[in-house]
Parts: structure tokens; sequence; C-alpha cells
């Protein structure tokens, strides 16, 4: 099960699984409402379904009353209900009222998420986890977009390799965003750990380019710092160039905390974003979830809307943004190109690895 479903059932002495965890991490079958029992046993998992929780609640609905002595414990008085949730960041999107089609949530931290939904309509999209039919709201198909390093190269960087405190790297960041990010002579990709979006590929690897005696720890890190923003930019670019609207992106997460960041993603994106004030989007979908269970609102879509967090409006520069299209070109054909030879790497790593053990 997964830890909702433990929680749950600790709470309500019911076992019973999240629709939308069913549907994004078991292969649930959510159009029939039945285990994928076949698929299961092409995996030689043919008795998974039976060891699962049987019955799978939707986001919303009420999972069963709270046990008396858990109440109790807790301090809740009443007669308190136990209501039903799902995967924190996807619970998030209610948070960012980014539930309809054309809105995307944006997280940005130690990897970057992109969640946004689309019609039900059987479109393949590629480079997604994903379609997720209705594991958010009824009749749509969630679609998760990411970058498997993000952030983490940033920290990467500044702290292992820099070997860099909290004032070091405040002192890094200042003089980075005095960079131009067409003017450091570098060009960056972020595949430390692979890429997710769009080529979906394990062993593509990160590299700096055009490295010279002069570049200085300023003009590395703002080259990652592009090379993380461009790879936003790409899954986002390349989800539009797949129909899929992307009218309204809300961002929150650790890249708040990084104005150099957070204002190239703006930029490189070329799109204007709302910045969720809120630390947590996940207890707004938490709270949306259970003003539906208890009939305050008559769907998820409209609670969304009701209870959003609130956000401020930023707008990209847009003779920053021109700078970051031309370098997503070379972004993008130093990929193609080096593709075979990361993929030779990243073969010979894993080779060491099996050999050493």
């Amino acid at each position: 099960c997964e830890a909702l479903d433990f929680v749950n059932h600790r709470l309500t002495g019911v076992w019973a699984g999240s629709l939308m965890n069913a549907t994004c991490k078991w292969n649930y079958d959510s159009r029939n409402r039945k285990f994928c029992e076949d698929l299961y046993a092409l995996l030689g998992v043919p008795d998974l379904g039976a060891k699962l929780p049987q019955r799978i609640v939707d986001i919303g609905d009420v999972v069963a009353p709270m046990l008396p002595e858990m109440a109790r414990t807790l301090g809740i008085p009443g007669n308190p209900v136990v209501v039903q949730g799902g995967i924190d960041a996807h619970m998030g999107t209610f948070g960012a009222d980014a539930v309809t089609p054309g809105s995307m949530l944006f997280i940005g931290g130690t990897s970057n998420v992109h969640l946004t939904q689309v019609p039900d309509d059987g479109r393949n999209i590629r480079g997604v986890w994903g379609p997720y039919p209705n594991a958010l709201t009824p009749g749509l198909r969630m679609i998760e977009g990411g970058q498997v390093s993000a952030g983490s190269i940033l920290q990467w960087l500044s702290n292992t390799i820099f070997g860099l405190d909290d004032a070091g790297v405040r002192s890094l960041c200042a003089a980075a965003d005095a960079i131009e990010p067409d003017s450091t002579g570098l060009l960056a990709l972020d595949y430390w750990m692979g890429n997710r979006t769009p080529y979906r590929d394990a062993r593509l690897r990160g590299a700096f380019l055009g490295l010279s005696l002069s570049h200085d720890r300023a003009s590395i890190y703002r080259a990652a710092v592009t090379a993380v923003a461009l790879g936003a930019a790409n899954v986002v670019f390349d989800l539009e160039k797949q129909g899929v609207a992307i009218d309204r992106i809300v961002m929150s997460g650790g890249i708040m905390k990084n104005r150099l960041w957070l204002e190239a993603t703006i930029d490189a994106i070329g799109k204007p974003v709302e910045l969720a004030l809120d630390d947590n989007l996940s207890l707004h979908g938490g709270a949306v979830a259970c003003t539906v269970a208890l009939g305050l609102f008559p769907d998820l879509t409209t609670a969304a809307h009701a209870l959003r967090a609130p956000v401020v409006k930023r707008t990209p520069d847009f003779n920053r943004h021109r700078q970051y299209l031309a370098m997503l070109a070379d972004y993008r054909e130093a990929t193609d190109v080096l593709t075979p030879v990361f993929h030779r790497l990243s073969g010979n790593v894993e080779s060491t690895r099996t050999e050493r053990v």
C-alpha cells in the first residue's frame, strides 16, 4: 500500500486506495475501475492485484468515519470522517487552481515537476509520465513532465564542488546574476541524472561545453542555472508542440528561494507566471478534498477555484527570452550530437559498477 493508505487505515480501520495513487503508481485501469491483472502477470507479479487495497476511492470522497479512539487521541470533537487524498505534488494542483486544461503547476526543487491536465481524447502525448485518466478529476487526463535534476545541480555545484557555505552561495548568486545568459561562452546540459521530459532517456548525462581557463565560479554557476532554465522551457515548448495548451503557469517550491534560478526560468519560458505565496499547496489541496466531501462545493474544480492560494504575478524579460531561445537551439543540437557519447559513458559507469559488485 501507499503511506497514504496506511495512515488512513490507522485512522479508520479501513483499507482503501486512492484513485490517484492507484492510477499513477499501480497501473490501475481508472476507466474500467479494475486492476490490470494481465499486466501484473507480464511483469512477473501475477498476485499483486490481490495484495493491494481492493477498494479504490476518488479524491474528495469519504474513506470512512474516524475511529473514536483516534479522534480522542487527536483531540478532534464530534464525528469526524476521513476524506481521500492523493500524491502530495498532485494535490498541490488544487491549491494552485491548476486543474482545468491550459493551466500548469510548476514545482521547482531538487527536481522539477510540470503538472497539467488534458482532455481524455486518446491523444498520444510523448515524453511524460501518464497520461493518467480520471486520476485527479473525472473526465480529464493528468500528465506529468519533469526534470530529474534541477536544484540538485545548483546545490551540487555550490556546496559539493565549490564548498561554499550559505553566505558564499549568496555571494555566488549575486555575482552570477550580473552575467547575461549568453555572455559566458558556455553551454551546459542539465542531464546529471538523465532526462525525463521530453527525451525520456535515463542515460543522458550532464555537460559543460566551451570551458576555458578564463572561466570562474560565477560564470560556471550562471551556465548551470541557464541549463536548468532551458530544460524547463524545453519541457513546456515540447508539450505545446504536441498540442497541450499551457496558458497559465503557477510556480512553487524551492525555486522561490533562489531569485536567479526563478527569474531565469520565467525568462526562458517567456510566459507570465503566477508565484504561489503559500509554501505548501498540498495543504490547500487537502482542504479542497474535504470541502467537497462535506458538500460545501459541488466538485473539486469549483472548490479549487474558491480555495486557491494567493499568488503574485511576474512577467518575463523578453530581451533575455530572446537570448534563451537562441541558446535553446544550441542546447537541443548539443543533446542530439552528444547522446551517443553519453550512452557510451553511462554504459561504462554501469559496467564498472557491475564489475565491482
